[in-house]
């Protein structure tokens, strides 16, 4: 980026960049295969990353030889994650420093995530005067269309 193209926005994804969401989905998914005598695996995990909800359910149906539909999937996960599973994540490393630098330097930021906007506010529930920097929060996951 050379000189006459400053920098006038920050737009931050949310889970794995600046809040650890992931050791919380594994832990909740890993829970669900132990009651099928399977083990989560790094291979199919990295299969799911950055996939829609029923998307995800359905390769793990699929690797897993699970007995339901990928409907009925992602309904029993997401009955397992509640805001207080949520109110668990906590910042990345760096992630405050990096909030601190572009709000010191005047840089507009927003974060723009997949999560439905209930998730997101309890992904956030930690850290209130960080959040509280943000100029605009967009949902992807409260799209009917985007959430299939």
């Amino acid at each position: 980026m050379g000189a006459g193209n400053p920098i006038t926005h920050i737009i931050f994804d949310l889970d794995g960049l600046l809040i650890s969401t992931e050791e919380i989905y594994t832990e909740v998914i890993s829970e669900f295969l132990s009651k099928y005598g399977k083990t989560y695996t790094y291979e199919v995990k990295r299969k799911l990353m950055g996939r829609k909800a029923l998307e995800a359910a359905s390769i793990m149906v699929n690797e897993y030889g699970l007995p339901m539909s990928p409907q009925e999937l992602t309904d029993e996960l997401h009955s397992k994650i509640t805001p207080e599973t949520w109110h668990r994540a906590e910042l990345l490393p760096g992630a405050a420093d990096l909030f601190e630098y572009f709000y010191s330097h005047g840089l507009p930021m927003a974060v723009a995530s997949g999560s439905v906007s209930w998730e997101i506010e309890a992904k956030m529930f930690k850290n209130k005067e960080l959040w509280s920097k943000l100029h605009h929060i967009v949902s992807s996951g409260d799209d009917p269309e985007e959430r299939t």
